[in-house]
């Protein structure tokens, strides 16, 4: 026979039922709770990200306009010292010679002298002209990069005497003015920062395209650096991070004490590139 309920045992039954019921209730709200959490935070997270995505954005237009007003005025300045000081300079060494050919048909003894000057200015002439080529490559806008980085290597090694040569595929070629200016204006600082600290005696220029993006390296055989130890600047590191990410490109160097110096840029292939896709 079936022992019946006690009263009490109903209403601790009853209780039971009305505080699970109630659990459940309570968590269904925490879990709603949690959920409307969770898509206020998804929704912050993904205005957030659009917002730093688009920053990211400005900065990189902001540091493209940088560096191409950077770029024009060193195109300026060097267009400038060429047909200007340029010139001025090469009509004083015309004067200076006609100068010369007098005192020297009088048979005056500063005749000798005189002579001299042509000379002298003839050295101005000559480290405008490179000061110039340097500020505003010639061809640079026309040839593209490859032949630039050719020409700044030939002159680097004919006026410090440091083996420089290029290995470049001519298949790649930017002709992408501001991409190539930023590239050239690279390869040049990490060129004169290598004779300038590393002491090198041969110096080796790359151009190739790898995977699909653009790779230029600059390696000498110098003495090389702690590169941790020059983080804070001095080796115009900062400048050539800026020129490779204003064109959205990486930039990166390796070195040790004694064991040279290479460095790395590596950037999206420009719209306006010449020569084969491989």
């Amino acid at each position: 026979m079936q022992k019946p309920f006690h009263l009490h045992e109903i209403r601790q039954f009853a209780l039971a039922q009305s505080a699970k019921w109630q659990a459940q209730r309570d968590l269904r709200q925490i879990r709603e709770q949690l959920q409307e959490l969770v898509t206020a935070r998804t929704i912050e997270l993904a205005q957030a990200n659009r917002a730093l995505k688009n920053r990211i954005r400005q900065n990189l237009r902001l540091e493209q306009e940088i560096a191409q007003i950077s770029n024009d005025l060193m195109q300026r300045v060097g267009r400038d010292l060429h047909d200007g000081l340029g010139q001025q300079l090469t009509g004083i060494m015309l004067m200076a010679k006609a100068l010369a050919k007098q005192l020297e048909s009088r048979g005056l003894p500063e005749a000798a002298t005189a002579r001299e000057i042509p000379h002298l200015v003839g050295d101005a002439i000559k480290a405008t002209r490179s000061l110039a080529r340097g500020l505003c490559p010639i061809g640079l806008d026309t040839a593209g990069l490859g032949p630039a980085l050719r020409t700044l290597c030939a002159d680097t090694e004919a006026m410090t005497g440091v083996a420089c040569h290029l290995e470049w595929n001519e298949g790649v070629n930017i002709v992408d003015l501001l991409a190539a200016a930023n590239l050239y204006y690279l390869t040049q600082e990490a060129i004169a920062n290598a004779i300038r600290h590393g002491e090198p005696s041969q110096i080796v220029v790359r151009l190739t395209r790898e995977h699909g993006s653009l790779v230029l390296s600059i390696r000498d055989d110098g003495k090389g650096f702690d590169p941790a130890a020059a983080n804070g600047g001095g080796l115009g590191l900062g400048i050539m991070r800026h020129r490779a990410e204003a064109i959205g490109g990486s930039f990166e160097i390796q070195s040790r004490p004694g064991g040279g110096a290479i460095v790395r840029c590596i950037a999206p292939m420009p719209n306006e590139c010449r020569g084969e896709r491989g």
